[in-house]
């Protein structure tokens, strides 16, 4: 089984490997369009962030080695004053076979998730799942993150621009994972919509209230009658909650 590494920035072999994951791994499989510089994420690493709080899983072999190989990679952020959490990318190198491919990918969750909880706690947050973004025209990719343990919701999610340059990507499925409180309720998809428009409000032409996506979200969120289960969920789990994956 292929290791899991927390980047701590301030140790230069932690740096090293991150900077290798960010050549190696994550460049590859991001467009140049919505890469995020390796330099924000150093920052983010050290604190230097008023709207979130940063987390990186680097995984592979040989990690405390001269010469590791690294397999994959996943960020989080924890949205401070928000309560609200988000797995932001998780990519793991498509060359590897399946089973690995799989079990890389979920450790790389596991962890995250984990490590997203204690951020979330150290900023006086409560907030113990996460979210994720999904295409939602990969039937391939959404199903293999259900087996993973990850829950759809039922609402048209629309994401901010992520880059100055960037646009609104209409092409998405925002998805949850349960965390010991059990999975998150309609206030929690609220924070998280409120959360990540209010941190990305530098890219949008106007004010967050005043946005239609925003706008017209937050209502869809308020009048869901099946939210897939969610409430139910919660009442019915009032105890710590359990997944396959994340």
């Amino acid at each position: 089984m292929s290791q899991i590494h927390i980047v701590d920035v301030d140790q230069t072999d932690s740096l090293r490997l991150l900077e290798k994951a960010y050549k190696t791994v994550y460049c590859p499989a991001v467009i140049p369009a919505d890469r995020e510089p390796l330099e924000d994420w150093i920052e983010n690493l050290r604190g230097n962030n008023d709207v979130v709080a940063m987390t990186i899983i680097v995984a592979g072999d040989g990690l405390d080695s001269d010469d590791p190989e690294v397999k994959g990679i996943t960020t989080g952020f924890h949205y401070k004053g928000q309560d609200a959490n988000l797995i932001a990318y998780t990519v793991v190198d498509p060359t590897i076979a399946s089973e690995e491919y799989g079990q890389i990918q979920q450790e790389m969750l596991l962890q995250t998730t984990r490590n997203l909880r204690v951020l979330a706690h150290e900023n006086g947050s409560k907030a113990d799942s996460a979210f994720i973004e999904l295409p939602a025209d990969d039937a391939e990719g959404l199903k293999n993150f259900q087996a993973l343990g990850a829950r759809v919701l039922n609402f048209n999610y629309v994401s901010p621009p992520y880059t100055e340059a960037g646009a609104k990507n209409r092409n998405l499925k925002l998805a949850a994972f349960e965390g010991d409180s059990g999975l998150p309720t309609t206030k929690d998809a609220k924070n998280f919509v409120r959360a990540i428009y209010t941190g990305l409000s530098d890219y949008l032409p106007g004010p967050v209230q005043d946005d239609p996506d925003y706008r017209r979200m937050m209502q869809e969120i308020d009048v869901s009658k099946d939210f897939y289960g969610l409430q139910k969920t919660n009442a019915a789990k009032p105890g710590p909650g359990s997944r396959p994956g994340m």
